[in-house]
């Protein structure tokens, strides 16, 4: 049986979560407490929606976690404009 691991969606998630460690050590202090946080936070819960949608045994609940990854990477892209906007 695959494992979550095998998910070619998670492995490129994985690959967004460091990518977006590393650019978020390069933000300025002022930033870390508020944008880069939220950042964080929204980036870490599309893992957490991908490893629940693959847990999920019910097609709804399926979508409705994919959904919510959606709305996360969504969200996350306004955070970097927002932050590219405003250095």
């Amino acid at each position: 049986m695959k494992e979550v691991d095998d998910l070619i969606i998670y492995k490129q998630y994985i690959e967004l979560i460091y990518y977006t460690e590393q650019i978020t050590e390069k933000y300025p202090k002022s930033e870390k407490l508020a944008l880069v946080t939220t950042i964080k936070t929204t980036t870490y819960n599309g893992i957490k929606n991908i490893i629940d949608a693959y847990k999920s045994y019910e097609k709804q609940e399926k979508i409705h976690h994919l959904n919510q990854l959606d709305t996360n990477l969504k969200f996350l892209k306004v955070l970097i404009r927002i932050s590219y906007k405003r250095r």
